[in-house]
């Protein structure tokens, strides 16, 4: 005898794009623009009803350091809203959308500071290959 189905037909799962979806598409980006030379990861862990996600900048020459950027924290299962804060715990903000959560993670990886990181991180990578930083 097949057991019976108690839960019924399971909602559909639409397309948007969920703080982690987001902070992997940007991972990939960053691979794209450093040619390889830094690498976006994403990390999730679980802490009891809460999620946090990290986006780390990864160093393949460099022994695989990482460097975590940022850090979002929300609620296991409702996903907004999010706290975001930088690598070190500083707060950036609360996003309650996802345009809000964008708006944020666009800001800090235009950031000046973000930038002297990417470029310090870079210009290791490039000694260690042996290629002259431009």
């Amino acid at each position: 005898m097949a057991t019976k189905n108690l839960w019924g037909e399971l909602p559909r799962v639409d397309a948007k794009s969920t703080p982690i979806k987001i902070l992997r598409e940007q991972a990939s980006v960053l691979d794209e623009i450093s040619g390889g030379l830094l690498r976006g990861t994403v990390g999730a862990t679980a802490h009891g009803s809460k999620m946090q996600l990290v986006l780390y900048i990864t160093v393949p020459t460099l022994n695989y350091y990482q460097f975590g950027l940022l850090r979002v924290l929300h609620d296991a299962v409702d996903v907004y809203p999010v706290q975001v804060r930088t690598g070190t715990n500083d707060e950036l903000g609360e996003a309650k959308n996802e345009a809000e959560f964008v708006q944020i993670l666009e800001n800090q990886l235009k950031a000046d500071r973000t930038r002297e990181i990417l470029q310090s991180l870079m210009a290791q990578a490039k000694a260690i290959e042996g290629v002259t930083p431009e």
